[in-house]
């Protein structure tokens, strides 16, 4: 387990789900940039590589999927939360494109925040990779991804110290590993029977509980 007190505590992807439930349960309300994305994991270490450059150039965007969601064709990032729909349709706004500089402006503050967090305190980043996210891995896959994944985190950020949390589907042993900053600690949640969008907000309570995982309240002035 963890059993550690964190700073902050924040999500990277693979969903909206690990941000819904540091918000609502460990009472963080600073979003990041990850928060409500769908990333699966190279869009991810590419999006971090790049260190978040260019992210909504007007060329590289596409409504996809039905017209319910925008994608970003630099990294294959789904925007689903950062642009307006119809009333009633389910569908993204053809003038999707008139927000791009309102959506720019919020995730640079959002990316601005992650850095300037790095730079103050205990940091958690909590990756939900297998549980309801747009690819599967094997195994062996899932912990090379995770090591990738660190490692880019380092790249970022050589002199911060840091732990990343991996959920899976399935047991890889929940094994601590310690890295050359902090540590990856794995955890899994059983399958969801949920034919919709399933927050496991019973998982995640458990999951926190289980690993011994708080975060440090702010004293208010």
């Amino acid at each position: 387990m963890l059993d550690k007190e964190y700073d902050w505590i924040i999500s990277l992807g693979s969903n909206c789900t690990p941000a819904w439930n540091i918000r609502k349960q460990l009472k963080q309300p600073e979003a990041f940039p990850f928060d409500w994305w769908i990333s699966d994991y190279y869009p991810t270490l590419s999006v971090l590589r790049s260190n978040f450059s260019n992210m909504f150039d007007n060329d590289e965007m596409l409504i996809v999927d039905n017209c319910s969601t925008v994608v970003s064709k630099r990294y294959w990032l789904k925007y689903h939360h950062d642009f307006p729909h119809k009333p009633g349709t389910g569908q993204v706004s053809e003038d999707f494109k008139s927000h791009l500089n309102a959506v720019r402006g919020k995730y640079d503050r959002r990316v601005q925040r992650l850095h300037d967090a790095m730079r103050s305190g205990s940091i958690l980043f909590v990756r939900q990779g297998g549980v309801n996210s747009t690819q599967s891995y094997p195994d062996e896959e899932k912990l090379k991804n995770s090591h990738a994944l660190y490692d880019m985190l380092v790249r970022l950020w050589p002199h911060a110290e840091f732990d990343l949390l991996v959920i899976e589907d399935n047991n890889l042993g929940n094994p601590v590993i310690s890295m050359s900053n902090g540590r990856i600690a794995f955890d899994q949640f059983p399958p969801s029977s949920s034919k919709g969008h399933d927050w496991r907000e019973a998982e995640y309570a458990a999951l926190w509980e289980r690993q011994r995982i708080s975060r440090i309240i702010p004293l208010q002035p």
